[in-house]
């Protein structure tokens, strides 16, 4: 096998194409790998019959102005600021947390009013899972409502058996009294006005022609100032003496890496490694599970159908737990105008019937998913595609950071190693924390230190 020796970056998802940018614009020539045919990760735009498709809901927004300027740079004329409509949908009805009552009805409004204010005279003192969390904040009849079925279906765990800590994103300081006040507005006109609610970025950048088309010109870049990109790329086995990685084998090519940053699923990372290691670590490891993602795409020929640039599915009669209008995010998405292509998400476990099921059966799922949602009808489907990832998002379930300490006090050790992204660090955040974590590896690569 041929060795050779530079700085190994795994992964061409939008933490290691950040970290190979950011190496690249300092003159060093990183050498990216993937197992996948194409660049972006989960962040990528997916290329059919003209058509383009996205694997999640991917807005450009951030806290971070690094992240800004890193994408700003890239693409100056076609990253603009889009306006998104995103709506929950409960028993065939788009709700509105702005108006409960409106959507809700009123018995229903006053279980939501009742359910809080038992939680305001008999909180819990612990809030131990995600379940006790959201009851314990907003009510038992909200959390059922707008949690539980998405929840379950999302994670394939009872909220009972997940975690509160990385659950709550954009909900935990939901204000339900807020959406009460306002629910009652058109009953009581004399009631003060509530503030209008915020629960989600609700204008962010977006590229013209998704998301990909970021990670594409970020790879292009890293191979035009002496980079490499290699696709259909595995790691086999990792070697470690004295606190290094010593050698990497990715299909059957030996490497000596000086530097390795991993994005990789963090679980896949330890079992990589060939080395003695404890094995307290390995069982850690393996109770580190991630959700994977089976994205079905339908064309359907007919105009509009929602509004919303995706929509969160609540009703428990439907596998579906995520629905995508593409046509709502760019026009340039299809190539027929006069048509709309939907994205379904649905999450499994590798060992579900689902993830094993043909094409066709998840095609004629997607369908029938839609009828019984009342959404579009079968009758103006056109074409459909199926695209799946494996170890899409990991599960916060009971215990995980207990699991996820024991495995990184263990890497944090190896002095050439850095672990970066979503999957790699076992964070789960949005897209800009991935890019984040890839810049801060490159620029510890570049101070010379690693950090902890």
């Amino acid at each position: 096998m041929k060795n050779i020796k530079e700085i190994i970056i795994m992964g061409c998802g939008p933490a290691g194409l950040a970290a190979g940018y950011h190496l690249a614009r300092k003159g060093i020539r990183p050498h990216l790998f993937d197992k996948d045919t194409s660049v972006g990760g989960l962040s990528k735009t997916v290329h059919w019959k003209g058509n383009k498709f996205n694997l999640g809901e991917h807005r450009f927004y951030t806290k971070y102005p690094e992240v800004l300027k890193l994408w700003k740079d890239i693409l100056p004329r076609d990253l603009k600021t889009k306006k998104c409509v995103s709506r929950t949908y409960y028993n065939n009805k788009f709700l509105e947390y702005k108006n409960l009552y409106k959507n809700l009805g009123f018995n229903k409004t006053i279980l939501c009013f009742l359910s809080y204010a038992k939680t305001r005279v008999s909180r819990r003192k612990s809030e131990e899972t995600f379940e006790e969390l959201i009851t314990n904040r907003f009510g038992r009849k909200f959390f059922e409502i707008f949690f539980k079925n998405y929840t379950e279906k999302t994670w394939g765990l009872p909220c009972g058996k997940l975690s509160p800590e990385r659950r709550t994103q954009g909900i935990k300081n939901f204000p339900l009294i807020t959406a009460i006040k306002n629910s009652f507005e058109n009953i009581s006109p004399s009631l003060e006005k509530a503030p209008e609610i915020k629960t989600a970025i609700t204008e962010p950048l977006y590229p013209k022609k998704g998301p990909g088309q970021l990670y594409e010109k970020i790879a292009d870049y890293i191979k035009k100032r002496g980079g490499k990109i290699s696709l259909n790329t595995e790691l086999k086995e990792i070697e470690i003496s004295e606190n290094r990685i010593t050698k990497a084998i990715l299909n059957d090519t030996e490497y000596s890496p000086g530097e390795f940053i991993s994005s990789i699923p963090l679980n896949h990372f330890i079992e990589s490694i060939a080395s003695l290691i404890p094995q307290t670590v390995r069982d850690a490891a393996k109770k580190l599970k991630f959700r994977n993602l089976l994205k079905v795409v339908l064309i359907y020929n007919k105009k509009g159908l929602f509004p919303d640039n995706w929509i969160y599915i609540n009703n428990s009669n439907v596998k579906v737990v995520r629905i995508q209008n593409f046509n709502n995010w760019s026009k340039v998405m299809t190539v027929d105008r006069n048509s709309t292509m939907l994205g379904l998400e649905y999450f499994c476990g590798k060992n579900d019937d689902i993830w094993n099921s043909t094409d066709n059966e998840l095609i004629n799922l997607g369908l029938e998913d839609l009828e019984k949602l009342n959404l579009a009808k079968a009758d103006f489907f056109s074409d459909g595609i199926v695209y799946r990832v494996s170890d899409a998002y990991p599960i916060d379930s009971i215990g995980y950071k207990e699991n996820l300490k024991v495995v990184r006090e263990y890497l944090d050790n190896i002095s050439n190693l850095h672990l970066a992204g979503r999957a790699g660090t076992f964070g789960y955040d949005n897209m800009s924390y991935s890019v984040m974590t890839g810049i801060q590896s490159a620029k510890n690569i570049l101070a010379g230190k690693k950090a902890i």
